[in-house]
């Protein structure tokens, strides 16, 4: 990707917080936060959505809390 914009990536076991992650691109994000080794924060004001995308994210294999 050559857009100029400066990124230094993540590495395994940093902290990703994605708000609105109950659903539709959020939870997505969270899914795959997760499987590339990121420790996933779940912001989503619905509580059973951010609890389910938690569990998702962990049954990946990733780690998770909402």
């Amino acid at each position: 990707m050559n857009d100029r914009i400066e990124r230094d990536g993540f590495r395994k076991g940093d902290l990703v917080v994605v708000t609105g992650g109950g659903g539709g691109f959020g939870r997505a994000f969270c899914r795959r936060f997760g499987r590339m080794g990121a420790k996933v924060a779940v912001w989503e004001i619905n509580e059973a959505d951010g609890a389910e995308t938690a569990r998702l994210v962990r049954e990946d294999g990733g780690e998770a809390q909402f």
